[in-house]
């Protein structure tokens, strides 16, 4: 197993290893995960300092709440542009567009689902009144259709 401690304080080491086991470069491309690695690093510290201050907003809310309320607008502003760099521009709206058009798809099966509920009588279906009749006898004609019959 790879040690991420090591591979960012060792590059070089990595990098040899790549190149010694002829690993394509596009597949162990070490010079961008070292970037996102930096990127995601930098968030998360971003993310620990805005909730600190987030803490501190809680304390100064119970002495100065329009204080407390213009700072947090601005946190939340912080916020934001961080998910922005994150998540790209539009990044965040394309999730929750995507996570809305999946509970609508869910919904109308739902829907689809409860409207049909019934419309398969067993008195229309005989066929089935016995399913694992029915079932042998399918397997049956498959048997003889392959020949082990």
């Amino acid at each position: 197993m790879i040690e991420v401690r090591e591979l960012r304080a060792n590059p070089e080491r990595m990098r040899e290893a790549i190149r010694m086991r002829r690993v394509d470069p596009k597949k162990a491309d070490l010079d961008r995960w070292l970037a996102l690695d930096g990127q995601l690093r930098d968030a998360r510290q971003s993310l620990e300092t805005l909730n600190a201050e987030k803490n501190k907003l809680a304390q100064l809310g119970k002495t100065d709440p329009n204080a407390a309320r213009t700072r947090g607008q601005e946190l939340r502003q912080q916020s934001r542009e961080i998910e922005e760099r994150l998540a790209g521009k539009r990044g965040r709206s394309a999730f929750i567009d995507e996570a809305v058009q999946q509970k609508v798809r869910q919904e109308r099966f739902l829907r689809a689902l409860k409207e049909t509920a019934g419309t398969i009588r067993d008195e229309d279906h005989p066929e089935f009144a016995d399913v694992p009749e029915y079932i042998h006898q399918r397997r049956l004609g498959e048997d003889r259709l392959r020949g082990l019959s």
